[in-house]
Parts: C-alpha cells; sequence; structure tokens
C-alpha cells in the first residue's frame, strides 16, 4: 500500500475500498528522500494533505524537505488548505509550519496558508 492508503487502513481505521474510493480523485505524489520514499502528498486543487511512512516520522523532521515542499506549493497555487479532525494531535505542527485556522464544524478543523512560516523541523 502507499503511505497515505497505509496511514488510513491502519491508523485511521478506513477499509481498503473506502480508501481506493476516497483517493480516485486526488493527485498523490511520492516524497523522496535521497531516492527513498519516506511518504506522499495528497493534492487537490489547494487542499493539502502529507502522510509519513510510520518508521520515516522523527527523521523527516530534520531535513528540509516539508519547506521545501510547501514552499514550491505555495509558489504554483498561491495558497494551501487543509483539515483535521478535532483534536487530532498533528494541528501544533500544521499551525506552525504556517496554516491558520479558519474555522471548524462539528467534526472538522479548517485551516489555510498563504505564506511558508517555518516550524521546529527546520532546526537541526
Amino acid at each position: 500500500m502507499s503511505a497515505i492508503a497505509d496511514s488510513l487502513v491502519l491508523e485511521q481505521g478506513y477499509t481498503l475500498e473506502q480508501v481506493k474510493l476516497g483517493l480516485k480523485d486526488w493527485d498523490i505524489q511520492p516524497i523522496l528522500i535521497g531516492g527513498r520514499q519516506v511518504g506522499e502528498i495528497m493534492l487537490r486543487n489547494n487542499e493539502l494533505h502529507v502522510a509519513i511512512v510510520k518508521g520515516e516520522r522523527l527523521k523527516l523532521g530534520k531535513c528540509q524537505l516539508i519547506a521545501d515542499t510547501l514552499t514550491k506549493l505555495l509558489t504554483e497555487k498561491g495558497f494551501l488548505v487543509t483539515r483535521l479532525f478535532k483534536g487530532d494531535k498533528h494541528r501544533r505542527l500544521i499551525e506552525g509550519l504556517g496554516f491558520v485556522h479558519t474555522h471548524s464544524d462539528d467534526e472538522t478543523d479548517y485551516f489555510w496558508m498563504n505564506e511558508y512560516k517555518g516550524g521546529k523541523h527546520d532546526r537541526n
């Protein structure tokens, strides 16, 4: 499976059939470090989601890959949006990168970014 499919099935509890149906309209691009795939970007219009292979998550935090990827996408698209389930443990990371909370509904928090602001992962 892909990094995104693994995350959705193994960590979020979706079935493989649900994942295949849910991902069919998304552009999924690999995240490569030194020729090795460490995750994937899931992009539809300006909405961005990222999945990092579980064993690579701590290692990835020390590289420029996130900064380079976000800067490139912001240059191409002008802005990015993402969303998290309420209470998601990654909210602090998302906001640290420069995503700003715009609104919420019963289950989801929505975020917007128009410039990359960096985060802890940029420090060595």
